[in-house]
């Protein structure tokens, strides 16, 4: 299981009690939220189970800015939103091919995406669904990109191409979760 935007980790966690012997990969970028994710994952004695990174997900590693919210989980590499106007600090980043080449996984039972509007970029731009088996995907989107090059329907179409069923809950709401199912093998 990858749990990417893991913020202090209520996903991981639920995760771990549905799933005891599962493998888990949190990764949350804000440095605050990384800090109680550890301290989380530690003090309830998981780290068997549970990796953590604090990284910022892009399609190309290095470092990247990225604007820190007062509501930490609304922190986003764009300036815009809940992030806008926020504190600008520099993090490294990772794209999800080389998180997945680094830790030896080829084939992922779930991953979890919610990362405040950057997306669609690791979803469009990182090749990592033709690369890696992605059984299940929970994406969080915006309804409106912050980044201007891309259109709602861009990142459903590309799903489209990689899995059979795809639910979208939530699709009038301005954050819809799109919940893909039965993986295409390309």
């Amino acid at each position: 299981i990858i749990d990417i935007g893991a913020n202090i980790g209520f996903f991981t966690i639920y995760a771990l009690i549905k799933n005891p012997n599962s493998q888990i990969l949190a990764v949350e970028a804000n440095p605050k939220n990384f800090e109680i994710l550890k301290n989380n994952i530690y003090e309830n004695n998981l780290s068997d189970n549970v990796k953590v990174f604090n990284y910022v997900v892009t399609p190309e590693p290095g470092l990247q800015p990225f604007y820190l919210s007062s509501n930490s989980g609304w922190s986003s590499i764009y300036n815009e939103r809940g992030a806008k106007n926020g504190k600008i600090i520099h993090l490294d980043s990772t794209s999800l091919s080389r998180l997945f080449e680094n830790n030896k996984l080829n084939v992922i039972d779930l991953l979890k995406v919610d990362i405040e509007g950057a997306e669609y970029d690791i979803m469009l731009k990182d090749k990592f669904l033709e690369n890696f088996v992605v059984k299940e995907l929970f994406i969080e989107v915006d309804k409106r990109p912050r980044d201007k090059r891309y259109k709602y329907h861009d990142i459903i179409n590309f799903l489209s191409n990689h899995y059979k069923s795809i639910k979208v809950v939530g699709h009038e709401s301005e954050y819809p979760l799109i919940l893909c199912k039965d993986y295409i093998n390309m």
